[in-house]
């Protein structure tokens, strides 16, 4: 299946946190994503941290990337078209 990723709504994350969360969104693992950014693993998970915390994603209930991707959907900042 293929679908787009688009950021909807500007200045909730850095850019390059919406490029790690569009990442993310369309199923990328953190390695990945910091192959395709050109950063270190270290510095990708730094960005996911923050895009936790910004979204409020309490990463000791697991699965906090689904939960940041539902969330960044359900508050109009992300939207996946197919």
């Amino acid at each position: 299946m293929s679908y787009t990723v688009e950021i909807r709504r500007k200045g909730v994350f850095t850019p390059r946190q919406e490029q790690v969360l569009v990442g993310l969104a369309r199923g990328l693992t953190v390695p990945q994503i910091s192959k395709r950014l050109n950063v270190s693993v270290h510095t990708a998970r730094r960005h996911c941290r923050n895009i936790y915390e910004k979204m409020e994603v309490d990463e000791a209930q697991g699965n906090a990337q689904m939960q940041a991707i539902v969330g960044a959907i359900a508050e109009g900042v992300i939207a996946v078209i197919k």
